[in-house]
């Protein structure tokens, strides 16, 4: 009876919107939304013994629709629902389907001068106060996986660099005609975290996050701006007598100037952060602040750009205090805590399977949604030198990147590196050095060579290094280093063949922190590398129209760990998904 209550509901949201637009004189309500047909199997190699209870073969699906509602009750206001009813595959009249309010926003304008949102909203301020980073997903993904990339960003709401968060905002702006152009106010307050149990007497406190930001747009390509966000727990929603402060501030200050075929940015970033702890007592009205810390942040960056857009310059130095805090830029999207989807355990069950790269590149679930209010784990064979992003705490060093694009747009290439230095040592007085390098280069055949369909060919090398001297306990080298290739072949107008490769190796030593409740460091561990994860994947894909389109693959994956202690492993997937975007 529950099931035939929400499709009746359905039918009724559905009913009252074609009346709505039927009979009234303007459009009020209307839909748009995305469907998805989603299948993988995944299967062991023959030659793997296995006990009885190890399935050899696993196979999972579902099929779902987000229908998004807008209803314009009055102009300058619009409430946008998103529901969400998902089917899983192989349960049958209903038994495997659930139907969610995925998203919920009510969103105007007031008195034409102020907007508001309230619900869920999407926010970013800058690198250092308020930013989702993609490091993990922007060097990992590989152009044969996009439609897994879609996915991921899709489920975990990640959108440009984004945080998803429910509360409210507001923005205005003033126009002006003579030495200031605009000036813009932005303010919000969220709830990342409501109130939780860890045990039979504990609550979590609510965990708020409240900030603003202002942008001067002067004559002459200059602007200023400057930004607050600040991370707090409110005590009395809880039960425990400890809670966090986290304000972090930001300043920037910017310049463009053109010549007659080309432009120069120069930007300067400068802030600091406080955080600490407030620990009160049931018998006397006194906080005490514990675990304090500060740290301040640089970073100039200075772009060169052609007008034509075919060449692109960029150099920059930073400066990352080892005290520099903020949970809304160093949250990591990646939750190497979380536990894999396929075949979590292996090896007759004895053996639990850590992430691995075709997990980063495929697995949703292992992504992070929430605020972190200390620096999360993570893993330095995927990455090692900027985990937490361009906020990345204890870093000093210089940054370049370069990309050209052909006239004729036949060739594309990128490239970034860095050089970076601890600020202090970590158990020692010696610092780690670390340096990253990316090339990708790009070879579009049907813009060189008439008469073929659309072709293109993509190889990329990115790689990371980490030293450090010393004695024999302190000494660190770690090197990992990721190659992948991809061929599209445009078979017609809409049907692509693909087939990609990708390898990923880590060989080394590094010494990882462990850290306590607060984010201090209370002992260290020694991690020794030397693994290959590899990547072999072919596919068709078509295109009905841009949104529309169906991806089948086949993929080979595994990872080699060179030791008697890990045990390497090799899986098989076949993926299949229809993806429609209304």
């Amino acid at each position: 009876m529950l099931r035939y209550k929400y499709i009746y509901q359905i039918f009724l949201i559905i009913f009252l919107a074609i009346s709505t637009k039927t009979y009234s004189q303007q459009e009020t309500v209307w839909f748009d939304g995305a469907a998805r047909s989603f299948f993988t199997r995944d299967f062991l190699d023959k030659d793997i013994n296995l006990v009885e209870t190890t399935p050899r073969n696993i196979s999972n699906g579902y099929n779902l629709l987000d229908l998004n509602t807008h209803i314009n009750p009055i102009d300058d206001f619009e409430i946008f629902s998103q529901l969400r009813i998902r089917n899983t595959f192989g349960d049958f009249f209903g038994s495997g389907t659930t139907i969610d309010v995925r998203q919920l926003t009510a969103s105007g304008v007031i008195n034409k001068k102020v907007k508001f949102s309230i619900g869920d909203i999407f926010l970013n301020q800058s690198r250092f106060t308020l930013h989702n980073s993609q490091n993990e997903m922007e060097y990992f993904f590989s152009e044969d996986f996009s439609s897994y990339r879609d996915i991921i960003c899709y489920e975990n709401f990640y959108f440009d660099d984004r945080w998803r968060m429910q509360g409210i905002q507001f923005d205005f702006s003033y126009n002006f005609d003579r030495f200031l152009k605009s000036l813009e106010y932005d303010f919000f307050i969220t709830r990342p975290r409501g109130s939780s149990a860890i045990s039979e007497s504990l609550y979590l406190s609510d965990l708020l996050m409240a900030g603003g930001s202002m942008i001067l747009d002067l004559n002459h390509g200059l602007k200023m701006s400057t930004s607050y966000i600040n991370t707090f727990e409110v005590p009395s929603t809880g039960t425990t007598n400890i809670s966090i402060r986290n304000p972090v501030y930001h300043s920037s200050i910017s310049h463009d100037f053109g010549f007659s075929e080309s432009l120069f940015t120069q930007v300067l970033e400068f802030g600091f952060s406080t955080r600490h702890w407030l620990e009160s007592s049931a018998f006397e009205d006194i906080n005490n602040e514990i675990n304090s810390s500060e740290g301040m942040f640089l970073d100039y960056c200075g772009t060169y750009l052609d007008k034509d857009s075919t060449l692109e310059l960029s150099l920059g130095y930073r400066y990352v205090d080892p005290n520099f805090r903020s949970s809304g830029a160093q949250t990591r999207r990646l939750n190497f805590n979380s536990d894999v989807s396929v075949y979590p355990e292996y090896n007759n069950l004895s053996s639990s399977r850590e992430i691995s790269l075709f997990d980063i590149m495929t697995d949703e679930n292992i992504y992070n949604q929430e605020m972190t209010t200390t620096l999360s784990g993570f893993n330095p064979a995927y990455s090692n030198v900027l985990p937490y992003g361009d906020a990345t705490p204890n870093r000093s060093g210089v940054f370049a990147s370069g990309r050209y694009v052909s006239p004729t747009k036949n060739i594309v290439s990128n490239i970034n590196a860095g050089l970076y230095s601890e600020v202090i040592g970590q158990g020692t007085e010696n610092l780690r050095s670390f340096s990253n390098f990316n090339a990708d280069l790009k070879f579009n055949f049907h813009q060189i060579f008439s008469g073929i369909k659309k072709t293109t060919f993509t190889v990329s090398y990115y790689e990371e290094k980490t030293t450090r001297e010393g004695n024999d306990i302190e000494t660190i080298n770690l090197r990992s280093n990721q190659i992948s290739a991809n061929l599209n072949v445009g078979i017609s107008n809409n049907f692509i063949g693909q087939l990609g490769f990708k390898n990923l190796s880590a060989v080394g030593n590094e010494i990882l922190n462990n850290r306590d409740e607060f984010g201090v460091i209370n002992g260290y561990d020694v991690i020794n590398f030397n693994q290959s994860d590899q990547i072999l994947n072919t596919g068709i894909l078509y295109k009905f129209k841009e949104n529309v389109y169906a991806n089948l693959q086949y993929t080979l994956w595994g990872v080699d760990f060179n030791s008697d202690v890990m045990n390497d492993y090799n899986f098989n997937r076949l993926f299949f998904v229809l993806s429609v975007k209304i």
